[in-house]
């Protein structure tokens, strides 16, 4: 072989040798990306079984509470059942002079005389702040109303279902999800009953009659008393939902061109719920009952446009600290997420996250205009992070993780991102703080919009980090049954 033959079979050689080292350099990062595929999708897979298992567990704990709840009502209702039977045998045994050792008398009027009940209290405790208060318990108790809820707050429903909601220490009553003004706090006796300005009876309810007889002006009956009696065969309030509250249909929400109006669903019983902190004053912006005023549905298919803005914005308490604006969200959403921040802190949750900063607010409402801004920054950033995807791949690939202008539900000032992050990740999950907002924010009206498990359904990526407010009793069903509120909504809907 000729020194040049040798030459060309050497340059072979190593050609060869090259093509086999490129070629297993290629298969070698291949099985690579394919490993990496294959972990992302078991990371993934587990961290759906975690998701199930935690509802699962979720679940278990509402049936215990459930069944403890019934427990605990029935052996309350047994034993109020024996305190009236025993009332009703002493009170056939009170004669004139004891009434009259009293300084006020309030006489609860039935059809059957034989069944008419004399209490008695002094004037000390049925004066508030010099108004006159009567006790709305036993007005509950003569219209046969259904009373639910804790020692703080009570909700009374009628036979129509409407319902009264009472706080201790509020001014403000709630009917039928309209808020009024009292002319005095509602307090609460000895007994547990809740007491509200004669004023308030007077304006709000229906089918009851309150009289005042003051000293001087007696006509023949006892001097400072107070009669209620029934004056119909039902009793209802005058404020309706209807008076404030519109169905969520384009009207009501302008610009948007297509909403949906759920259905009134028969009211479940939701589990006792117990604070660390005092929330009264937040109850009335926690739980609305089962109005649909916060039920609005905006993603791509249910839009808002640039003239959509809510008219009860106010500043959020609880924004990050960092230079940035204050954010904004609707009323009944800010006072209700304030409750949350409040005890998410008072159960020890109030120190620095892995990027040192506390959970706080970093986004929420965002108007059309400065939706449209963010998207196209983020677009920007992607195409500049790989030249090669063209402008509609970007616009894809930031639809995934931020909503185009009118599809964004941070427009509607109902909803806020909060973490304790640098920015919002994925990471956020990790977080011991996630866990106790997951299991949590239903108490406080909120729904974690974005589940990891509902991608295919929302169209957005998991985000631990977003919150919407939609009322307590709508937030419960969503959570408990791992439902997202597109689920919700159609199934509403199906009910009709």
């Amino acid at each position: 072989m000729t020194p040049l033959d040798r030459y060309h079979a050497e340059q072979e050689r190593a050609k060869a040798e090259y093509e086999a080292n490129r070629r297993a350099a290629y298969e070698e990062e291949q099985r690579r990306a394919l490993e990496a595929k294959k972990r992302a999708y078991l990371e993934k897979q587990e961290r759906q079984r975690a998701a199930k298992a935690r509802r699962a567990a979720a679940r278990r704990r509402v049936f215990i509470s459930r069944l403890i709840l019934f427990a605990v009502l029935f052996a309350i209702i047994f034993t109020v059942a024996a305190i009236a039977v025993g009332i009703s045998f002493s009170s056939t045994k009170k004669t004139e002079t004891d009434v009259e050792s009293y300084e006020y008398l309030y006489v609860y009027d039935a059809e059957d005389d034989d069944a008419n009940l004399s209490v008695s209290v002094s004037d000390a405790v049925s004066v508030k702040d010099g108004v006159r208060t009567v006790d709305f318990s036993i007005i509950a108790d003569m219209a046969s109303m259904t009373v639910v809820g804790s020692s703080a707050s009570l909700k009374f429903y009628t036979g129509e279902e409407e319902c009264v909601i009472l706080t201790e220490g509020s001014r403000t009553a709630v009917v039928n999800s309209n808020s009024c003004e009292l002319d005095t706090e509602v307090w609460v006796d000895d007994d547990g009953d809740f007491w509200v300005p004669v004023s308030f009876v007077e304006d709000y309810v229906t089918g009851v009659s309150v009289t005042v007889v003051t000293a001087g002006d007696t006509d023949g009956e006892a001097e400072n008393s107070v009669t209620v009696a029934l004056t119909g065969d039902t009793v209802s309030f005058t404020l309706k939902e209807s008076d404030t509250i519109e169905p969520i249909t384009e009207d009501t929400y302008p610009g948007a061109s297509d909403t949906t109006e759920p259905a009134e669903t028969t009211m479940i019983e939701l589990p006792t719920i117990e604070f660390t902190a005092d929330l009264s004053d937040y109850e009335q912006y926690m739980d609305i009952g089962t109005s649909d005023e916060y039920l609005i549905l905006v993603n791509t298919t249910h839009t808002l446009d640039e003239d959509y803005v809510p008219t009860d914005l106010v500043d959020v308490v609880y924004t990050r600290d960092d230079g940035r604006n204050t954010q904004q969200m609707r009323l009944y959403a800010e006072k209700a997420l304030e409750a949350m921040f409040i005890e998410l802190f008072a159960n020890g949750y109030d120190g620095v996250g892995s990027s040192g900063y506390p959970v706080s607010v970093t986004s929420g409402y965002r108007s059309y205009s400065y939706q449209i801004s963010l998207f196209n920054s983020y677009v920007e950033r992607e195409m500049a992070n790989d030249s090669s995807l063209t402008l509609s791949e970007a616009e894809a690939l930031v639809a995934t993780y931020s909503a185009r202008a009118g599809t964004s539900e941070h427009q509607t000032g109902l909803c806020a991102d909060l973490h304790n992050l640098s920015s919002a990740q994925q990471t956020f999950a990790n977080e011991e703080a996630y866990e106790w907002l997951v299991e949590n924010c239903w108490k406080f009206g909120f729904i974690l919009r974005f589940p990891e498990d509902k991608e295919d359904i929302t169209g957005i990526e998991f985000e631990p980090w977003h919150y919407r407010y939609v009322g307590r009793y709508h937030a419960y069903i969503i959570m408990s049954e791992g439902l997202c509120l597109e689920e919700y909504v159609e199934m509403l809907s199906e009910e009709e």
